[in-house]
């Protein structure tokens, strides 16, 4: 009944695909419904809840006598997920036990546990027993920021390219003025497309030839090689919430990134705001052990497996 008023509605805004999409997630909706009811299915674990039909999709299911548990992966529930209807929140990383302290008036849940990691299956039979990290190695966690702006495929409303190259700088200072220091680069999956391969070999060797660096294993995930460095630096990525969840020592640079890290997390305590600050906390986290780095920023929580 609303289709005319909604077309003739779409004649005059840019992002038709948004209008579209009612009609999409209205049928959705009505097929999920169809599929678990036709098969008594009474519980749905639901991934990808950034969606913006996640929450009144929640609603239609649980009354209907479904009940909906989400996953939020990674990424910082401040980023797309500020608004939660669910029956149980199965939280991925620490540091989202300080987002819902924020958020609170917005998250509509009966129950929050931790689950860790989204893929956590793909290394936690490796890191739910001590390993040792290479002492003496500082590891840089890329976004692909570059490559993701070739793809069209990165406007999160600041530079994120910009940001992260600034990073990079920092790091390759670090290494020059400490040449006792190996840089250790973790690329992203979208680096290792072959695509880009020739042209991801000569960007990191123009940025770092100056100093001792070296690419890690492109053909290993980076998720399986966090012993490989023993403090972790990224500018902003999924990666380091998994990092960290494993006990090892990782810093943050969000440059420019806005509402990050919320107010009063000890987020704040492992999130450098300039480059003498990122070179003296590097510094003095590679003396020191995993154990003493999580307790004194006061992120323990943030760490289910915790060793040395």
């Amino acid at each position: 009944m609303w289709f005319p008023f909604l077309f003739l509605y779409s004649l005059f805004i840019k992002d038709k695909a948004a209008v579209a999409n009612l009609f999409k997630e209205q049928l959705e909706c009505y097929n999920i419904i169809n599929v678990l009811e036709s098969n008594g299915v009474n519980l749905i674990y639901h991934f990808c809840i950034y969606e913006k039909d996640s929450n009144i999709n929640t609603l239609i299911l649980q009354s209907r006598g479904i009940k909906v548990n989400k996953i939020p992966s990674e990424v910082p529930l401040g980023i797309w997920n500020k608004t939660i209807i669910a029956d149980k929140l199965c939280l991925c990383m620490g540091y989202q036990y300080d987002e819902l302290k924020v958020f609170k008036n917005s998250v509509f849940v009966n129950e929050v546990v931790m689950f860790g990691p989204e893929n956590c299956l793909i290394n936690i039979q490796k890191y739910k027993q001590p390993v040792n990290t290479e002492k003496g190695v500082v590891g840089f966690y890329s976004t692909g920021a570059w490559i993701r702006k070739l793809e069209n495929h990165m406007d999160q409303g600041y530079d994120m390219e910009g940001s992260e190259e600034m990073v990079k700088r920092f790091l390759r200072d670090f290494c020059m003025a400490n040449p006792e220091y190996r840089l250790m680069v973790f690329l992203h999956p979208r680096e290792k497309w072959d695509k880009y391969k020739q042209a991801v070999h000569f960007r990191y060797q123009e940025m770092f030839g100056d100093i001792n660096y070296q690419l890690a294993e492109e053909d290993t995930s980076s998720s399986l090689l966090f012993e490989k460095a023993d403090v972790g630096v990224a500018f902003l990525s999924t990666i380091v919430y998994e990092r960290l969840y494993y006990g090892f020592k990782t810093l943050i640079m969000p440059v420019g990134t806005p509402s990050f890290p919320v107010e009063n997390s000890n987020m704040k305590n492992i999130c450098m705001e300039d480059e003498n600050q990122l070179h003296l906390i590097i510094k003095s986290s590679l003396y020191m052990t995993n154990t003493e780095f999580f307790n004194s920023n006061g992120i323990r929580h943030y760490a289910k497996y915790l060793y040395n």
